[in-house]
């Protein structure tokens, strides 16, 4: 072969492997660069997850305060600190027990108090006496010779409380008028009208167990004035609101004050 085209062949294999040497050089080089941002991208994800450790870290000691049990005692011993509670010398000597003496206290019985009876109870109630008749004629028949049974005593059977709702009657008041029977003939005959007892309340016809019950609801009770109406039934109600227009509106129109216009020891209000 001759010598030209062995040294071409030389030249070819030096280029290419100046080529191969570029080419491991640039491979390196991006190989140490990712190296590089690997080791980069390590760093941070450690240091992020340091981060969130400690922000972890503190959220537990924050919910461990807000939400956990707490308590003043240190268990732990500070170095260089004395305990307070906990000192004992060389010295001093074991406590000595002491003997505990038993005191024997008799036992008492409290007497139970009796409960009271319906006599004593509803002493103050009025009492009715009702006699119960519900035999019929055959139930009072004798089973034996058949003649009729006459009542020989009474004993009592039970006893009932009555409720009767409050209820609202109308009384008429008429005046008589009187006349003279001597002077009727003659030129100034001579008359006189008994008015009888003058109202409560000029103008109204609230009597005074009306009054006394509307003006105790509404100020011992705390009822306002339209409970009451609310209360009342039908055509009551409108007797009713007449009743607290004209209580209200009677000779003082100011709401008294509390602890003022009361009558005796009763406390009700007066208006």
């Amino acid at each position: 072969m001759p010598s030209g085209v062995r040294d071409i062949q030389l030249l070819e294999l030096k280029d290419t492997i100046s080529q191969l040497n570029n080419t491991i050089s640039t491979q390196n080089e991006l190989i140490r660069s990712l190296q590089k941002m690997l080791q980069e991208r390590d760093a941070k994800d450690s240091e992020k997850d340091q981060l969130i450790a400690n922000l972890q870290a503190q959220l537990d000691y924050l919910k461990t305060r807000l939400f956990g049990s707490t308590s003043e005692i240190r268990h732990e011993q500070l170095p260089g600190q004395l305990d307070l509670f906990h000192l004992q010398t060389e010295d001093e000597p074991e406590p000595v027990p002491l003997e505990v003496e038993y005191i024997e206290v008799k036992a008492h019985k409290k007497a139970r108090k009796s409960k009271a009876a319906y006599d004593e109870v509803f002493a103050d109630l009025p009492t009715e006496n009702v006699y119960v008749d519900t035999l019929t004629e055959e139930q009072k028949t004798c089973d034996v010779c058949g003649t009729m049974m006459v009542p020989i005593g009474h004993e009592p059977i039970r006893t009932e409380l009555r409720y009767t709702e409050p209820k609202l009657e109308r009384i008429d008041y008429y005046a008589t008028t009187y006349e003279c029977p001597q002077c009727k003939e003659t030129e100034d005959p001579r008359f006189i009208k008994d008015e009888g007892t003058p109202a409560l309340i000029p103008g109204s016809y609230a009597s005074s167990g009306l009054a006394a019950h509307v003006m105790y609801y509404k100020y011992v009770m705390s009822m306002p004035l339209y409970r009451q109406e609310q209360q009342s039934a039908g055509g009551t109600a409108l007797l009713l609101l007449g009743s607290h227009t004209t209580l209200l509106a009677a000779g003082n129109t100011q709401r008294p004050r509390k602890g003022l216009y009361t009558s005796g020891s009763s406390g009700i209000p007066i208006l």
